[in-house]
């Protein structure tokens, strides 16, 4: 898989791999210290105080160099090999931002999530979009990919630290006229989600906190 995956990321010069351990309490660290020794540019950034998506995501942005940085959930929902069909629309200076999407048309869904997890989640974001004037139908899709001097700056400014930092982060964007583009790509379902309808509803709660 590691090679397919170097195969098809090969337009890049150089590949840096950044794995946040987000005050985790199993072998995520020493797992991921013994996945590919043989990659000289991979940094893990470890801590013992759980932070949130909003923080482990600022720790590992802050530590990135990239022209294009991208980031997907470490649960496998995402496959890598989606990256550089997504990367081509900012390399061709098309967009700054592009979302991978699991509500595009174009999106494929193996393995769909819960019936009830999917209207949550789809009623969460276009209520959240609605209220932020955001364009999307994904923003909470653990795939984005963004210009990397962008991405830098808007994760130094973030102070949502849970699930809902990206929505302040495609809002302050949007704000500032950055061009987000939403693909569809490949997505299945993996149990083990951390958000509970009750967070959906704090999540929400947050978002009014933004505007």
């Amino acid at each position: 898989m590691l090679s397919t995956q170097r195969h098809k990321l090969r337009f890049w010069n150089k590949l840096q791999v950044v794995i946040v351990c987000d005050g985790c309490k199993d072998q995520t660290e020493k797992v991921a210290q013994q996945w590919s020794p043989a990659m000289t540019d991979k940094l893990i950034v470890s801590y013992e105080i759980n932070k949130g998506k909003g923080g482990a995501l600022q720790a590992g942005m802050l530590e990135t160099y990239g022209d294009i940085v991208s980031f997907i959930d470490a649960d496998g929902a995402t496959n890598p090999n989606e990256l550089p069909a997504l990367a081509r629309h900012i390399l061709n200076n098309e967009s700054d931002i592009v979302i991978g999407s699991r509500r595009t048309k174009d999106a494929v869904l193996p393995h769909k999530q819960p019936w009830w997890r999917g209207c949550l989640g789809s009623a969460f974001v276009k209520t959240a979009t609605l209220i932020l004037n955001i364009s999307v139908k994904d923003s909470q899709c653990g795939c984005k990919l963004f210009d990397g001097s962008l991405a830098r700056g808007l994760y130094a400014q973030a102070t949502t630290m849970g699930f809902a930092t990206d929505l302040e982060v495609l809002y302050v964007a949007s704000k500032n006229n950055y061009r987000i583009h939403e693909q569809g790509i490949r997505w299945q379902h993996v149990e083990g989600s951390t958000v509970s309808p009750g967070q959906r509803q704090l999540l929400f709660n947050m978002t009014t906190i933004i505007t």
